[in-house]
């Protein structure tokens, strides 16, 4: 868990609930905001409902679970660097320590801590079990507010495992759930937890009697097993209220003097807990694996939805945009076409009138030509020939036609060459000259060809 940017620790109990968040960053804490509230006050999903920013701000929710819903066993085990084989070590002996069949439970581990200088092969671990039904049921309770936990943990392993520890002894930890009295005992020797157990306290006048009782067992098996070395001590953790009932009847049970210390608040309790789960240090979690695929399955597709959901949102946008231009476009074509309309009628005018100045200018051009091959015609014609006809037609064909003396048939031939090389302001002024026809009847000769402007 370690690298989160944000943490939300729940607790619920019969009268109360209460909703811390933390943010999160370089492996420490600081609250950010803090909801309190009756069990029926709905709680502020915003704060911890996961989505789109989960894929870039990791978030993990907590959730407690009551102290009386829980039983603690202290195993030891060999010396181990992997969790799996420590998990694996553990199960073996899982069936022994359980008060419920396997198949009925949920449990998970936490390495208590070790004194790094004693040389002992074994170490301890803190497992913790609890009733699969009352996971379920209280998960049940957590999901119809809309919160769904990371993580389901019990909130006194935190402070049992982070406590300062100066001298040996026992520390006991009484606390009060739903009328019912329970007792947290841990027994550390050499700064190394070698002991805990969980005792539900029947009747007030039985507490000291059944401490007692609890104490000498631990006592009696840890000097079997060696590490109790020397008389123990006690410490009482409580607060200002309890103590008053607490240390005597401890006082007078144990026949010692009793240490005490006050425990944290619940929100530095909810600190801790975040900060451990920040720095990867929190292990214990008892939250069942078939759940948490669940819930990161439902996180999946509820981020698909709203991938598609948005997706969708986009391209009813881009279809309203589109039909929006085009109703623009529309609007500007109308305008345009009013102004073809009105522009049009004036514009039929210049077409009629620059089609008629185009045929006069064709027509002035026409003469021109005309008068341009006349005064070729008339340049290059030899004196012996006589012209009987001058034909302009199509712009651009010229036909002459004349009669000269049957011996002149050498002047026709080299006055049609004449033209053919005939040239105005420099360039020729026929682009072609057709060969001449010649016909000789009673001592005429008639002759005619064509001539092509050149454009």
């Amino acid at each position: 868990m370690a690298g989160i940017d944000s943490c939300n620790v729940l607790e619920q109990d019969r009268d109360s609930r209460r909703l811390w968040r933390f943010s999160a960053g370089g492996g420490q804490v600081k609250k950010s905001s803090e909801f309190s509230g009756l069990p029926s006050d709905p709680l502020p999903r915003k704060q911890f409902t996961k989505g789109w920013s989960s894929l870039w701000h990791k978030s993990v929710n907590i959730a407690w679970l009551p102290p009386d819903q829980v039983f603690l066993a202290a195993v030891k085990t060999p010396k181990t660097d992997s969790d799996e084989e420590l998990r694996t070590m553990i199960e073996f002996q899982l069936e022994r320590l359980s008060p419920l069949p396997l198949a009925h439970i949920v449990w998970s581990f936490e390495k208590a801590p070790q004194n790094p200088k004693m040389l002992d092969e074994l170490r301890t671990s803190i497992v913790v079990i609890a009733s699969r039904s009352a996971v379920e049921k209280r998960l049940g309770e957590f999901e119809g507010d809309g919160y769904q936990p990371d993580r389901l943990e019990v909130p006194f392993l935190h402070q049992l495992l982070t406590m300062p520890i100066h001298n040996d002894g026992v520390w006991v930890f009484p606390f009060t759930v739903q009328d019912r009295t329970f007792c947290l005992t841990a027994w550390w020797y050499h700064k190394t937890l070698n002991s805990v157990s969980l005792v539900n306290l029947t009747t007030r006048e039985n507490w000291g009697g059944e401490i007692l009782d609890e104490l000498n067992k631990v006592a009696w098996a840890g000097e079997v097993e060696g590490w109790i070395t020397s008389d123990p001590k006690v410490h009482l953790v409580c607060d200002d209220e309890a103590a008053e009932i607490w240390q005597p009847l401890l006082a007078e049970a144990c026949g010692t003097e009793v240490e005490r210390s006050a425990p944290p608040a619940r929100q530095e309790l909810a600190a801790l807990n975040a900060r451990r789960v920040a720095r990867g240090e929190s292990v214990a979690n008892l939250l069942p694996a078939e759940r948490a695929l669940r819930y990161r399955q439902e996180l999946t597709d509820r981020i698909w939805m709203r991938a598609v959901g948005a997706m969708i949102v986009v391209y009813l946008i881009g279809v309203a945009c589109y039909f929006g231009w085009l109703q623009y476009l529309g609007i500007q074509k109308m305008e345009v076409d009013n102004q073809i309309a009105a522009l049009t009628g004036d514009y039929d005018k210049v077409l009629e009138m620059r089609a008629q100045i185009e045929i006069q200018q064709q027509q002035i051009g026409l003469r021109y030509a005309a008068l341009d091959a006349w005064k070729a015609v008339a340049e290059t014609l030899p004196g012996d020939l006589t012209l009987t006809a001058f034909d302009f037609s199509r712009g651009e064909r010229v036909r002459l036609v004349g009669s000269a003396s049957n011996n002149q048939g050498v002047k026709v031939t080299d006055f049609n060459e004449d033209l053919g090389k005939y040239t105005l302001n420099g360039r020729p002024l026929f682009s072609e000259v057709g060969p001449a026809s010649i016909r000789s009847a009673n001592g005429v000769a008639q002759w005619n060809f064509d001539c092509i402007l050149a454009q």
